[in-house]
């Protein structure tokens, strides 16, 4: 039985919060990956499972050494879900189910830790940065639920790794502790291997600290373990390709797309941050002095890294993306700044949160790239769904999820099939070819392949959903629970001092 008594301080109060998103995600955990660079770093992680080695499918990879082929992505996420995949690896051995379903199924769960874990550091961010636990809890719950974050914890890309990472660096960065030295530099090491872009965490923090005067050695160290990051990936390329600057993607940069980018990557209806993330527009509503410190610098200088990285390059769209994906490990340190919107504002903030769940809802139930192969079926073309807001993913996923539902009811006792036949490697050319985009995208939509009825996940489902849902309910009432209590002893005080107003100051930082 969890006693709530002891979440009553910020950082208890906000794991409680934390907790809860993490089993709202869950509730609504997928049937499958869909995206092959997913798939591809999931069989990295067999590849190493079973046979010690990085090498992949031909088709899920690029030539390498010795004629054989490796994986385009990234190798933290691969190395991070080993545990996961080996219980999946089991699992798919004892139900009799294939091997590359059961691991990406389990390694899946990985994103929703990791969301979850980010929507955490959002709020004790905010809290280091003198925020009230209440404005810290809503900031957290407007990353996990107002952001492309909703998304993407449903999903095996590198960037809610990456997001994690770059928070944390922040976080650490902030804090004053000789602990907090070493985590940042860790994170900052890390940040490469998750995805090449984090080599900005390194930099942006080691300013910050110089900025900050924290002494030279601590604020060269997060640099140099950039440094040491990039050259651990460089010896991870050279074994696989010979060439340590080979990372497997294009390195097709240039300055003549930036503005496209930019406008593309910002407003765009097909990718625009402002309209895939609503919530990032509460920033609007915070004070000005509280950007005029060196910490919110920090946290503009990261975000404005990750998008120039992106904006030099001719791919910047993420290819078949739900919003600005590649700017999701910049959302997090914005929207911890957002919980110094003033009290009398925060309803504007909830309100985005909302508009934000309304806009990622139909992506909970189907796979977003539905949408995009009814697209190329009708002749949509990219810079149409990209400008047009017609066209736009955001306005076209209500109509595609309301397919693919639709051919999910009527190849409701085919499941046993999609499971069964399920292979690590298909990626299908449309949507007649593929049998993800026939099924409803949630986890127990699967179940009768092994015997047990629907109901049965729903049922569970709905129980994670409502404990979710609780949790971050009850982690709001402590914090009111907890103001009122600060009130009155500020009152009773005053009346004890004549000075109702003198303690307000010292209980307010940190305390509400």
């Amino acid at each position: 039985m969890i006693r709530l008594e002891a979440f009553r301080t910020p950082a208890s109060a906000a794991l409680l919060c934390a907790l809860g998103v993490f089993f709202a995600y869950v509730a609504f955990f997928p049937a499958a990956i869909y995206a092959i660079d997913g798939k591809s770093m999931i069989a990295v992680s067999l590849s190493i499972l079973h046979h010690h080695g990085a090498a992949v499918p031909a088709d899920l990879g690029v030539a390498g050494r010795d004629g054989l082929f490796y994986s385009m992505w990234y190798p933290l996420l691969s190395v991070s879900a080993l545990p996961l995949v080996g219980v999946g690896s089991f699992a798919g051995r004892l139900f009799s189910l294939p091997e590359s379903y059961a691991a990406a199924t389990f390694a899946t769960l990985l994103s929703p830790i990791f969301t979850a874990a980010t929507a955490l550091f959002v709020a004790l961010l905010a809290i280091r940065l003198g925020a009230t636990i209440r404005g810290a809890l809503l900031a957290a719950l407007a990353f996990a639920f107002g952001t492309i974050a909703l998304v993407y914890s449903r999903t095996f890309f590198a960037d809610p790794l990456l997001a994690l990472l770059s928070i944390g660096g922040i976080y650490f960065a902030v804090g004053d502790r000789p602990s907090d030295a070493i985590a940042c530099a860790v994170a900052a090491f890390l940040a490469v291997l998750a995805k090449p872009t984090g080599i900005v965490v390194g930099p942006c923090v080691g300013a910050y600290l110089l900025c900050k005067r924290r002494g030279l050695c601590r604020s060269i160290a997060p640099v140099g373990a950039t440094a040491a990051g990039f050259l651990a990936y460089c010896a991870y390329n050279w074994i696989r390709f010979a060439n340590p600057l080979n990372f497997g993607q294009p390195n097709d940069f240039s300055t003549g797309a930036v503005p496209t980018a930019l406008m593309g990557l910002l407003v765009s209806p097909g990718r625009g941050l402002v309209w895939y993330c609503p919530a990032v527009l509460a920033l609007a509503l915070v004070p000005a002095v509280a950007f005029k410190r060196w910490e919110s610098a920090l946290t503009f200088a990261m975000a404005a890294g990750y998008l120039a990285e992106h904006a030099l390059w001719n791919l910047w769209a993420g290819g078949w993306s739900w919003g600005p994906r590649l700017l999701l490990p910049a959302l997090p340190g914005l929207m911890a700044l957002t919980a110094l919107v003033e009290r009398r504002r925060q309803w504007l903030l909830v309100a985005f949160t909302l508009i934000g769940l309304v806009v990622g809802a139909p992506t909970l139930i189907s796979f977003y790239e539905r949408y995009f192969q009814e697209a190329n079926a009708a002749n949509i073309s990219e810079w149409s769904r990209m400008w047009d807001p017609r066209n736009a993913p955001i306005v076209g996923v209500w109509a595609a999820t309301a397919h693919e539902t639709s051919d999910a009811l009527e190849n409701a006792d085919n499941v046993a099939a999609f499971v069964r036949r399920a292979d690590t490697r298909e990626v299908a050319t449309d949507i007649d070819g593929s049998r993800a985009l026939r099924i409803v995208n949630l986890w127990w939509w699967l179940l009768p392949a092994v015997g047990i009825p629907r109901i049965a996940g729903a049922g569970v489902s709905a129980l994670l959903l409502g404990a979710g849902l609780w949790l971050i309910r009850q982690s709001l009432v402590l914090v009111r629970e907890r103001e009122t209590a600060v009130h009155q002893a500020t009152t009773d005080i005053g009346l004890r001092t004549r000075q109702p107003y003198t303690v307000v100051g010292t209980l307010r930082k940190g305390d509400l």
